[in-house]
């Protein structure tokens, strides 16, 4: 795809007028125009570095073939997100971020969860299953749940001074 095109498309990705590239990028409007009617193939590269970081991309964006390695190894699916992501301002950016963290932590925890309850056969006694976090993993009667580390030590010194274990499953 030439630069023309390729410009414009993440331009109006993030919903950005030429006017508004101009004033971000200090690139004269008249030769973004230029540029995006395919009048200019071959800008200077100061120029269109400049256009990449108000664009929030990189060179290798613009480029027909791509020589960055990680470029190649992307999915198809993951191109679009990355795009939508390059389009976000920073409040959505830092937004995303921490979702990203988020769930990426849920989710490894969460795989790491199914590999500890395959270990634990249903009981009727809680089993603790600590890591170096404020949080442990409780397993109990064939289920877990994940809760604060204090929270944990306090219901099990409840459930240890409970008289019978009917009493015990009243406190999860």
């Amino acid at each position: 795809m030439s630069l023309d095109k390729r410009m414009n498309e993440i331009r109006k990705a993030k919903k950005m007028t030429l006017e508004e590239l101009s004033e971000k990028s200090g690139v004269p409007s008249s030769t973004l125009k230029k540029i995006s009617a395919g009048i200019t193939t071959n800008p200077n590269l100061d120029t269109v570095q400049a256009i990449a970081k108000a664009l929030g991309c990189t060179l290798d964006d613009f480029d027909d073939n791509p020589k960055n390695e990680y470029n190649a190894f992307l999915f198809k699916e993951e191109k679009p997100l990355i795009q939508k992501y390059r389009a976000l301002d920073d409040y959505g950016k830092s937004t995303i971020d921490l979702m990203l963290d988020r769930e990426y932590e849920r989710s490894k925890h969460s795989n790491r969860n199914e590999e500890i309850a395959a270990d634990f056969s249903p009981s009727t006694e809680p089993q603790l299953q600590t890591d170096q976090e404020e949080y442990i993993e409780m397993a109990a009667r064939g289920g877990k749940i994940r809760i604060e580390k204090d929270k944990a030590i306090e219901l099990a010194k409840r459930a240890n001074a409970a008289p019978n274990s009917a009493n015990r499953k009243d406190l999860f």
